[in-house]
């Protein structure tokens, strides 16, 4: 686990956050070595650790963590009114596949080695896909203990994964390891853009949950993926009311003696395509000069070359002055991602970050996309309802 002392009264302020976490000049906001989602587990465990100086939270009988995915800052500050809202940084790249495991297993991306939605392993051979856990065969996630694993021994972990439900595989099981996985009240793949349907059905199913007689505490995850809908539509009116509504349910359950925590795992920028990015993508693609296809994700990809060829080159020439194009050391260099074995095995030699609104769209009709370094992809809210 991360070294730092989980205190969410010491966060600080977002202008002093994203000013610590300055990145150079190809990025926005660098994660923060403290305050980063990687603080969500050491946050939720003292919440189960008797009386903390460290931990301001209420009731430590029922614990709800809400995970909205793709909830930008800003959003979260108009539509919510909690006892407490701050922010932390995300992860690198700034996508859900690598934050969301940051947050339940406490451990940076540097140490848990998922970095991106896809990515190549050297000791492998080959590619692995989070969410279609498509693998080389003897390629494994490792042992990883999330806060559920280890608070389940005196606390009823339950996680409702939503959507996660639709993408199943080792990725979303190390993700909430140690849990009851609830069972879904819906059909995640009818209503996977539909952000009032996907809060209905959350909140339907915690109060399910909570009405359940218990005799010990109880921890209750739950997952949102509004991610989905802004992707096509952006931070539209129905994404708003969907958080809106979140919160109201959120105040009626800290008025009933429950604590809820909401995080986020990352924002998105708007994007916008051009004849130059998919020649950029179809570059990274090329199985003349790379040995792989590319990894990494949405902003933030990874290019891996066969040995000998002008990856480097080609992309500076093609997308200089809409991305960042640098070598796999300056990343580490830069501290984005700590320099380990996991980092260097699959993170490719050539790095590409997007700095400008243009670049590659992967997914057809994405409109907004995450994974870059700007500061709404980066700066996630953290939001405290303390129940009494």
């Amino acid at each position: 686990m991360a070294d730092q002392e989980a205190d969410l009264r010491g966060l600080p302020s977002l202008d002093e956050l994203t000013a610590a976490c300055a990145a150079p000049d190809w990025g926005g906001v660098l994660p923060h070595p403290v305050h980063s989602l990687s603080a969500i587990r050491p946050v939720i465990e003292q919440a189960f650790a008797g009386q903390s100086s460290t931990c301001p939270l209420g009731s430590r009988e029922t614990l709800i963590v809400l995970v909205v995915d793709g909830l930008s800052f800003p959003v979260a500050e108009r539509a919510w009114s909690p006892s407490r809202l701050a922010a932390l940084t995300s992860t690198c790249p700034s996508t859900t596949s690598t934050a969301l495991l940051s947050a339940t297993t406490g451990r940076l991306p540097s140490e848990h080695g998922v970095l991106g939605v896809a990515f190549y392993d050297e000791a492998a051979g080959g590619m692995f896909n989070c969410y279609t856990d498509e693998a080389p065969d003897g390629f494994s996630l490792g042992e990883l203990t999330t806060m559920f694993s280890a608070l389940r021994e005196r606390v009823d972990c339950v996680a409702h994964i939503g959507a996660l439900a639709t993408t199943p595989g080792r990725w979303c099981k190390a993700v909430v390891e140690g849990a009851e996985i609830a069972p879904p009240s819906v059909d995640w793949h009818a209503i996977a853009n539909e952000p009032a349907a996907m809060v209905a059905a959350v909140v339907g199913e915690l109060e399910t949950t909570l009405r359940r007689r218990r005799s010990r505490p109880l921890l209750v995850w739950a997952h949102i993926n509004l991610d989905s809908a802004i992707h096509l539509r952006g931070y539209g009116e129905a994404v708003c009311d969907a958080v809106k509504t979140l919160g109201r349910a959120a105040e009626r359950w800290a008025d009933s003696g429950h604590t809820v925590i909401a995080h986020s795992d990352h924002g998105l920028v708007e994007i916008a395509d051009s004849a130059r990015a998919r020649r950029l993508a179809a570059l990274l693609r090329g199985t003349e000069t790379c040995r792989a296809e590319s990894g990494g994700a949405g902003r933030l990809l990874w290019g891996y070359p066969r040995a000998g060829s002008a990856l480097m080159e080609q992309c500076r020439d093609l997308a200089g002055d809409f991305a960042a194009i640098m070598h796999r050391d300056a990343l580490l260099a830069s501290g984005a991602v700590a320099d380990t074995a996991a980092a260097r095995r699959r993170i490719g030699e050539v790095v590409v970050v997007a700095t400008r609104i243009e670049f590659p769209i992967f997914s057809r009709g994405h409109i907004f996309e995450h994974g870059g370094f700007s500061r709404d992809e980066m700066i996630a809210p953290i939001a405290i309802w303390a129940g009494g």
